[in-house]
C-alpha cells in the first residue's frame, strides 16, 4: 500500500480540479470545483497529526514529563510537620524550633503543590492522550462510512437522483458532526489542562521567590553549611590529641617514679613528688580532654542538624527552580496538542460550511469535490493506518506515562 504523502504548510498547494457532475446537470460556471487539502489534511492526517516536527515524537512523549515526576516526588518526601523535620534534620532539643518554622511552612505549600500534580494535573495530562487514541480509534472507523457516503452521494447525482444525493449527504454531515463534536470536546479538556500547568508553573514560581526570600531573614541557619563549626571541631579535635598525648607522657613518668628510688632518704622523697606532680598532671590533660570532647560532641550535633538543613534547602530551592522550568517547557507540547486540535476543528468547519451553505445540486457539487479531492490524496485504507498509528503513539504515551522514583 502506498504510504500517504506529508503535505507541507510551507509549499503551494496543488489543487484538483473536479468535474465530478456532468455537464447537464451543472451551469458551467459550476463545472469546475476547487477543494484544497489545507481544508481538510487534518482530518486525514497527511500532516503529521499530534507528532513534533522536529522528532517526529508523539507531542506528548518529551523527557519533561519524567523529569518533573521525579522532582515532584522528592518534594512529597519533604518533612511537613515538626516532629518530621526535627527527626530528619536531628534538631537538638536545646534549639527553639521556631527558628525553623518558616521552613517548615513552605515545605508544606511545596508538598500541596506536588500532590496536586500527582492527584490532578498529571492525570489530566495523561487523559489527554488517552482520549487522544480514543478519538483516534473512532474517528478511523468512522472516515469509511464517511467517505462511503460521500461516494453515494457521488453516484446518486450522476444517476440524476437529488432526493438520495440529498440523503447520504446528511449522512455525511452527520458523521462530521459527530466527529466534530469529539475534537471540539478534546480542544476544550487540552486547553483546561493547559491552564491547570500554568497555574502549577505560577504557584511553583511562587514558592521559588519565598524560598528565596527566607535565604535572607533566615540567612544563620539556611546559609550556613557549617564551615565554622567544622574549622571550630577541628582544631579542639588538635587540643585532643595533644591532650592524648600530654596524659599518656605524665602517666608514663607517674608510673616509673619508683625506678629512682634507690637514692637515699631523700632520692625517696623525690621520687614520691614526682609521681605525685605528673599525677596530678595527668588528672588535668585527662579532665580537659573530656571537657573538649563533650564540647566537640555539643558542636557536632550542631553541625550535622546545620548541615542537614542547609542540605535540605539548597536542595528544595534548585528542584522548585528547575521543577518550574521543566513545566514551563511541558506547556509548549501542551499548546502544540491544543493547536492540532485547533486545526481539525477549523477544518471541519470549513468542511461543514462548504457542503451545507448550499442546497440542492450546488451543495451536492461541494460535497462531491470534497471527497473526490481526498481520494486522489490517500484511500480510505491509508487514512485508517494514519490514525491507527497516532492510536498506537497516544496509547504508548499513556502505558509508560509514569516511572518509578527510587529513595
Amino acid at each position: 500500500m502506498k504510504k500517504i504523502k506529508k503535505i507541507s504548510h510551507q509549499f503551494i498547494r496543488s489543487t484538483f480540479a473536479l468535474s465530478l457532475i456532468s455537464a447537464s446537470i451543472l451551469s458551467p460556471a459550476q463545472a469546475e470545483i476547487t477543494v484544497e487539502p489545507i481544508h481538510y489534511d487534518t482530518v486525514i492526517a497527511a500532516n503529521g497529526q499530534f507528532m513534533d516536527v522536529d522528532t517526529d515524537e508523539f507531542l506528548l512523549h518529551q523527557q519533561e514529563w519524567y523529569t518533573i515526576q521525579a522532582y515532584v516526588q522528592e518534594a512529597l518526601r519533604l518533612p511537613i510537620t515538626q516532629s518530621a523535620m526535627v527527626s530528619a534534620f536531628a534538631i537538638p532539643s536545646s534549639v527553639a524550633f521556631s527558628n525553623f518554622q518558616a521552613l517548615l511552612n513552605e515545605y508544606k505549600l511545596i508538598h500541596a503543590t506536588a500532590n496536586d500534580w500527582n492527584s490532578s494535573i498529571y492525570p489530566s495530562v495523561v487523559n489527554l492522550a488517552l482520549k487522544l487514541g480514543n478519538y483516534a480509534d473512532i474517528h478511523r472507523l468512522i472516515i469509511a462510512p464517511l467517505i462511503d457516503s460521500l461516494m453515494a452521494m457521488k453516484e446518486a447525482a450522476q444517476a440524476n437522483d437529488p432526493i438520495a444525493g440529498e440523503a447520504q449527504r446528511n449522512t455525511a454531515v452527520a458523521l462530521l458532526t459527530m466527529l466534530q463534536a469529539e475534537a471540539q470536546t478534546r480542544q476544550a479538556e487540552t486547553a483546561k489542562a493547559e491552564s491547570d500547568l500554568l497555574g502549577f508553573a505560577a504557584d511553583i514560581a511562587r514558592q521559588s521567590g519565598q524560598l528565596d526570600q527566607l535565604r535572607t531573614t533566615h540567612s544563620e541557619y539556611l546559609q550556613d553549611d557549617g564551615s565554622a563549626l567544622k574549622s571550630q571541631i577541628a582544631t579542639l579535635n588538635a587540643r585532643v590529641r595533644q591532650l592524648n598525648a600530654d596524659y599518656d607522657h605524665y602517666v608514663t613518668v607517674a608510673a616509673t617514679t619508683a625506678s629512682y628510688a634507690w637514692i637515699p632518704f631523700f632520692g625517696l622523697i623525690a621520687a614520691g613528688s614526682v609521681a605525685g606532680v605528673y599525677g596530678d598532671k595527668a588528672e588535668k590533660a585527662r579532665k580537659e580532654r573530656n571537657q573538649v570532647l563533650a564540647d566537640i560532641s555539643v558542636l557536632q550535633q550542631q553541625l550535622t542538624y546545620k548541615e542537614n538543613i542547609y542540605a535540605s534547602y539548597q536542595k528544595s530551592h534548585q528542584s522548585v527552580i528547575d521543577l518550574e522550568n521543566k513545566i514551563r517547557t511541558a506547556v509548549l507540547h501542551i499548546n502544540k496538542l491544543k493547536g492540532h486540535w485547533q486545526g481539525i476543528n477549523s477544518d471541519f468547519d470549513t468542511i461543514l460550511e462548504s457542503i451545507t451553505a448550499t442546497q440542492g445540486v450546488n451543495g451536492l457539487d461541494n460535497a462531491i469535490a470534497l471527497v473526490g479531492s481526498i481520494t486522489a490524496q490517500a484511500s480510505v485504507g491509508q487514512i485508517q493506518t494514519q490514525w491507527q498509528q497516532i492510536s498506537v503513539k497516544a496509547s504508548k504515551f499513556v502505558e509508560n506515562a509514569y516511572i518509578a522514583v527510587s529513595d
